[in-house]
């Protein structure tokens, strides 16, 4: 059971330690984004400040993730994935032919993930009155990751303040 539970520690310092990298690259490219400077900027400070955390958990033996703490990064990667889909944008323009416009729902924070396209007739305004759930939905996957590494990120961060506060010392848990 020891080498078992000593594996799985390993392996999880590995995908920290990827997902830091990762999750720092991310925000280093969002960074970038000079249009919506408000979302991109939030997501790039969450994911270069938890790809920290994450390679911290990896690489030293003082900051080291717990059961409770993959929970709470995966509790906040759920909820935050389906409240996030609560922002939505909305798209119009195009032609789909017979004088309808074509218009694309955009659904997910940060990263707009859930499209639907449909034709439409008639203005914006109009369109959610006559918005049905017939249409073309389409996961953009790029996007998706990004939302992934940007919610468990969030997670780590929550993880990271609540031991913090939990503790008398800055670090989260020290080993004895």
């Amino acid at each position: 059971m020891k080498n078992t539970q000593k594996n799985l520690q390993v392996f999880l310092q590995g995908v920290s330690f990827i997902v830091g990298f990762i999750s720092i690259a991310a925000g280093m490219a969002a960074f970038q984004h000079t249009r919506e400077p408000e979302r991109y900027l939030v997501s790039a400070l969450i994911m270069v400040c938890s790809g920290v955390l994450w390679l911290l958990s990896a690489i030293t033996p003082k900051f080291y993730l717990r059961k409770r703490d993959y929970i709470l990064i995966l509790v906040t990667l759920v909820l935050g994935s389906i409240i996030g889909l609560f922002n939505t944008f909305l798209v119009c323009g195009g032609e789909c032919g017979f004088g309808t416009g074509a218009c694309t729902l955009h659904l997910g924070y940060p990263g707009r993930w859930l499209e639907m396209s449909r034709c439409m007739a008639g203005s914006n305004g109009e369109i959610w009155w006559v918005w049905t759930m017939r249409g073309m939905w389409r996961v953009d996957y790029p996007s998706f990751a990004a939302d992934i590494v940007f919610w468990c990120g969030a997670g780590i961060i929550f993880s990271f303040f609540r031991n913090l506060v939990n503790s008398k010392s800055f670090s989260t848990k020290i080993k004895e």
